[in-house]
């Protein structure tokens, strides 16, 4: 827990006068639930060891942990990863910050079940321990071969909650799910909770476009397959001298998504951990509005 955050009642409301700009997402998974199944059932008879039997919460050295995501900004901020003992890469993000990063990522986490993500893995390194979602495709497991991976249930799992808990409860006593929102980035909050991080860094989650209409830091490396689909207008801001300036961010489907659900992780989390963001975007101007809201809310309580 954070002892130096604000009342959770204050942070509550702070949220809300800030989000009201930003809802009604729905989403869509990209892979049908059955064809994540058939990789769950395969996956659990792969003899690895479970996120649930050796991540969980223990002892830990520090609570302050980086979480890596792809977007535009991280090609600005990769070199603060120096300053962190314990690095977690995000999905795609992994080649990237093998290649590119002064810190060598102890954890990745892997949840995609595409077999386009075994194509983001293709730079696997020793010293990362990959935490790969039972629902990823066997590519993903030939890219990581011969390297330490462990596995976590992503929750649902299945295409109705009841058969889901029936078929892990055959087959992983004991389970612990991951929920969380619709990207790997996210779910990597979830994560991290779980093994006693409350100190969070953002690098790479911007959930916009850049200024010159980059999606990631790196292409796509399969333009066929991969695609952004339409782009949105959102304006936000505060116009608050001490806050980030009202401006439109173009934003692609799935990172309108994010940011919907970045606020939905809040909403559930918000009061055991302490995000701070590294580098500019949609979620990093908009953390830096509820902070500030949650700032004249305090100075409001205590007058």
């Amino acid at each position: 827990m954070i002892h130096d955050l604000p009342t959770p009642d204050i942070i509550d409301e702070a949220k809300k006068l800030i989000w009201n700009k930003l809802g009604g997402v729905t989403t869509q998974t990209a892979t049908p639930p059955e064809e994540s199944m058939d990789n769950v059932r395969v996956s659990v008879e792969r003899g690895l060891p479970w996120f649930h039997e050796k991540c969980l919460v223990g002892d830990r050295l520090s609570r302050r942990i980086a979480l890596v995501g792809g977007g535009p900004s991280l090609k600005e901020t990769v070199f603060e990863l120096l300053d962190f003992t314990t690095v977690m890469v995000c999905g795609s993000a992994h080649d990237w910050v093998q290649q590119n990063s002064p810190r060598v990522p102890k954890l990745c986490a892997v949840c995609d079940p595409d077999p386009i993500t075994a194509n983001y893995l293709r730079h696997p390194d020793k010293q990362t321990t990959y935490l790969v979602a039972s629902q990823c495709h066997s590519s993903v497991f030939e890219a990581l071969e011969g390297h330490d991976i462990i596995l976590w249930h992503c929750w649902p799992v299945g295409s109705d909650e009841k058969s889901g808990k029936e078929f892990l409860n055959e087959k992983t006593p004991g389970w612990v799910a991951v929920g969380g929102g619709c990207t790997v980035g996210l779910r990597s909050v979830s994560m991290a909770i779980m093994m006693g991080y409350s100190d969070i860094h953002f690098f790479g989650f911007d959930s916009c476009m850049s200024m010159e209409d980059d999606h990631h830091a790196y292409p796509f490396t399969d333009p066929e397959k991969e695609f952004l689909g339409d782009i949105y207008d959102v304006r936000i801001g505060m116009g608050h001298v001490d806050g980030p300036k009202e401006r439109v961010y173009r934003v692609a489907g799935y990172q309108l998504a994010q940011a919907e659900h970045y606020k939905q992780t809040l909403m559930a989390m918000g009061h055991a951990f302490k995000p701070t963001f590294h580098g500019p975007g949609l979620l990093a101007d908009v953390q830096a509005m509820i902070d500030l809201e949650t700032k004249r809310l305090e100075q409001e309580q205590a007058a």
